[in-house]
């Protein structure tokens, strides 16, 4: 057993003093990595404009270090002398490049490259939003006292996050109204295109036929909460989603056996406002944008240097192999055959009576447990091809698409044919 670390869930109190005591110097080493793979814009008119590589790692830096621009100035010089930037900018460009439209898909480049070094890691992830305050108001009709009243205004930042190391690999920001689940499919997504996903938990605000679904053709297996009104009855449902529900009403220590691993977001969501804080600096809507991104982008380095103590792992950014994956690992070929096979067994439609009938609650079918198995969707040796025929991937959703008439079921009738996923 490893020194200063008593059993497997303890924490490695050596190796995590000594990521901490070295985490400035490394984390800009890595920031200043990172940065190396951004491209200039072209420059065709006008006066030359500044190192975008330099401002990323301004900005970032910046957002690190808690400082406002003026103050975070001498820490600017400081890495200027290391030679980690060519140039030190003006506090005030700092502030102008924040508030930039064009600098947030490269920080979202960068979050996804910065979580890429531990892909052999995580398998597992939950989705999740959470708020941050920012320092606006907004005008809001208070129907109570009959009048208009300033409100404290906050943005919402959703995430995907591995829950192993709790490293995020893909981030959105919205308004702090927007609901959380139209943002669901884009971070499973992204989140494919570099990790091999095996499970994907969320709260019930996520359940919806498609965000399953989504996970599925992934050859993942989507733990969802569902509400307290969630029924199997009513308007058409897949199969997949009745047997679910059956997996969380009835046997629910099975079902929170892995649906508990959703935990791990809100200690990543922790973990970046106990250390960057919960509050956003800027005014304008895109450098909150942009200054939310910049908090991930720093707490998934600072996950990667305290995995670099206790893993062993070295971080390579822009390796070849992950530049040309840009594809993602689980839609290959194999993937389509096994979903066609597997698949229409979980999500076949039980005959029902007319759909406007109302069945009591009382009077659900039992389902048969024993020929009709919930979980795994792949079986082992299924997995073992996967895993062999890695190789064989796909450029795009075609493939997978082609699959997508296996995964429609229905009845004929009156009502014409109901399809599973609508």
């Amino acid at each position: 057993m490893p020194e200063n670390k008593k059993s497997n869930t303890a924490q490695w109190w050596g190796k995590y003093t000594e990521s901490q005591v070295h985490e400035k110097e490394k984390f800009l080493l890595l920031l200043y990595e990172l940065c190396q793979g951004v491209e200039e814009p072209e420059q065709i008119a006008g006066r030359a404009r500044l190192s975008l590589k330099d401002m990323i790692f301004s900005i970032c830096f910046k957002v690190y270090s808690q400082l406002s621009a003026r103050r975070f100035m001498s820490d600017l010089r400081k890495a200027h002398q290391e030679g980690l930037i060519s140039h030190v900018e003006h506090f005030n460009s700092i502030s102008n490049y924040l508030q930039l439209e064009s600098v947030t898909p490269v920080l979202q480049k960068i979050i996804e490259e910065s979580s890429s070094p531990l892909k052999a890691v995580e398998s597992v992830f939950a989705v999740d939003s959470t708020g941050l305050g920012v320092p606006c108001h907004r005008k809001w009709y208070n129907r109570h006292k009959k009048r208009v009243q300033d409100r404290r205004a906050w943005r919402k930042l959703h995430c995907i996050c591995g829950v192993q190391t709790n490293i995020i690999t893909m981030a959105e920001v919205s308004d702090g109204h927007a609901h959380d689940s139209p943002f669901f499919k884009g971070l499973v997504q992204q989140t494919a295109r570099r990790f091999q996903i095996s499970e994907v938990s969320a709260d019930a605000g996520y359940i919806a036929a498609h965000n399953q679904r989504e996970v599925l053709l992934l050859g993942a297996v989507p733990y969802i909460a569902y509400r307290s009104n969630s029924s199997p009855y009513g308007r058409p449902k897949s199969s997949f989603y009745k047997r679910m529900l059956e997996l969380f009403e009835q046997r629910k220590p099975e079902f929170m056996e892995h649906y508990y691993r959703r935990n791990n977001i809100e200690s990543t969501f922790f973990m970046i406002k106990a250390r960057f804080g919960g509050f956003l600096r800027s005014k304008s809507e895109r450098a909150q944008v942009n200054e939310a991104l910049c908090k991930v982008i720093c707490h998934n380095l600072c996950v990667l240097i305290q995995s670099m103590s206790e893993l062993g792992i070295e971080p390579v950014f822009y390796s070849p192999s992950s530049m040309e994956e840009e594809v993602r690992p689980n839609q290959s070929l194999l993937t389509k055959a096994i979903i066609q096979e597997r698949l229409p067994a979980l999500t076949t439609k039980v005959a029902l009576k007319e759909a406007s009938e109302k069945r009591p609650v009382n009077k659900r079918p039992d389902a048969d447990k024993t020929t009709q198995p919930l979980l795994p969707i792949f079986e082992k040796e299924n997995a073992e091809l996967l895993n062999a025929s890695s190789t064989e991937t796909v450029n795009d959703n075609s493939a997978l698409k082609e699959a997508l008439p296996s995964l429609k079921y229905g009845r004929r009738g009156m009502m014409g044919q109901q399809l599973l996923f609508l």
